[in-house]
């Protein structure tokens, strides 16, 4: 997997990931909750998901604390048909391997 942190996105130096996220042995990249969920991240996070959609891709999100910031990461991936394949390290793991946000 493919992580891409809140520095990478606020830098743009996640773009030099790029070519390795189009590899078909690269089935989900990482982010992290406030890189989904912040607004000042948000304008930027909104073009790795476009592309990551269109890659046809999955997410894996790191430690969710609570039901409503799962909704939410849900909320964000939902609409752009993204899978979201997991939660590190977290109680909501079980809720979310291998939907693709319909739950």
């Amino acid at each position: 997997m493919i992580l891409i942190d809140d520095h990478e996105i606020k830098t743009g130096t996640w773009k030099e990931k790029q070519k390795v996220l189009n590899l078909p042995n690269t089935p989900a990249i990482g982010l992290s909750v406030n890189a989904l969920l912040s607004t000042e991240l948000a304008p930027k996070t909104d073009e790795i998901l476009s592309q990551i959609s269109a890659l046809n891709k999955g997410i894996t999100v790191f430690t969710v604390n609570d039901i409503e910031t799962l909704d939410a990461i849900k909320g964000k991936c939902r609409p752009l048909n993204i899978p979201l394949y997991g939660v590190l390290s977290d109680e909501y793991h079980p809720l979310l391997t291998h939907t693709h946000g319909n739950q």
